[in-house]
Order: C-alpha cells, then sequence, then structure tokens
C-alpha cells in the first residue's frame, strides 16, 4: 500500500484568497473548510494499519477451504520490487561532477587572484592625463611597438596599422 500513497502538496490559501473576489469569499471559506476536513481525514487514514480480518471471513462463509486457500495465497503474496540498477551510476556520476565543481572553483580562484593583481596594478598607475606615451607602452606590453621588426618610426608594417581598429 505505501506505493499507492499520495504526495502532498500545501495549498498556499493565503495568495489564493487574495486573487478571490469580495463577493466570493464565503464560497471560498466554505471550500477551505470542505477540504480542510478531508485532508484531516486522509491523514487519519494514513495511519491506520490496513489488515484483513480473516477471523471474520472464517465465520461468514460457508467454504472454509476457499478461505484458507485465499488466506494462504494472501500471506505467500510478495510484491515485486525494481531492481535498482541506476543508483550505483548516479552516485559515481555526482561524484566525479563534484570533483569537477572543486577543480572548477579552484582554476577560477587561481584566475581571480590574477584578476585582483593585475587591477592593484591599474589602479597603482597614475591618472591616464598624467602618462607620456612611454609611460603607455611601459605599462602596456601589448600597445608597444616593435622597435626590432621595425627601427623605423611609425615603427608598423603599414601606415594603416597605425589607425584605430573598429571594435
Amino acid at each position: 500500500m505505501a506505493a499507492r500513497q499520495a504526495v502532498i502538496k500545501p495549498v498556499e490559501w493565503a495568495k489564493l484568497q487574495e486573487r478571490i473576489a469580495p463577493a466570493m469569499k464565503g464560497k471560498f471559506n466554505t471550500f477551505k473548510n470542505k477540504s480542510d476536513a478531508v485532508l484531516a481525514n486522509y491523514m487519519k487514514t494514513q495511519e491506520k494499519k490496513l489488515t484483513i480480518d480473516w477471523g471474520f471471513y472464517h465465520q461468514s462463509i460457508a467454504n472454509k477451504a476457499l478461505v484458507q486457500d485465499f488466506e494462504k495465497k494472501m500471506k505467500a503474496f510478495q510484491v515485486p520490487k525494481p531492481v535498482d540498477t541506476k543508483s550505483a551510476i548516479l552516485e559515481k556520476n555526482i561524484k566525479e561532477d563534484n570533483e569537477k565543481v572543486v577543480q572548477f572553483i579552484k582554476e577560477g580562484d587561481e584566475s581571480l587572484s590574477d584578476v585582483y593583481e593585475e587591477l592593484n596594478r591599474l589602479n597603482s598607475l597614475p591618472p591616464f592625463e598624467q602618462m607620456t606615451q612611454e609611460d603607455v607602452y611601459m605599462q602596456f606590453k601589448s600597445l608597444r611597438p616593435n622597435y626590432e621588426k621595425y627601427p623605423a618610426w611609425p615603427h608598423v608594417a603599414t601606415p594603416e596599422d597605425m589607425l584605430p581598429k573598429p571594435r
């Protein structure tokens, strides 16, 4: 009988009552009371153990062999339980996923420390308006011209390389 038990979801009566028109409040309260009564009866029946009174059937039915046969079959009957083949796989997947999450967090913390270092470096720079072109080249290596490859001014392959690139 345990497999047939219903899952009871709580009803959010306050939210429902907010949406009810004032003229319908009486009917709503009546419905709520009936629903609460049904739920209370359901909960009472869940507490009772469901057993068959075989003594009553032995007394009431003339064919005693039939009752004994049913009683014997009922006691011998076992509800087949499905074999759990997925739990081990799911546990393994959960373990692997947890390891991946820990690794991801570790990598994120490492990259976050690099970001904080770069942020501290940028905050320690003088204001941009006070920096010379050489200061910018010293602080931002990617902007520095390649003096070895292009020794003559403007230190680029073509004049178009000097133009700002569209974003």
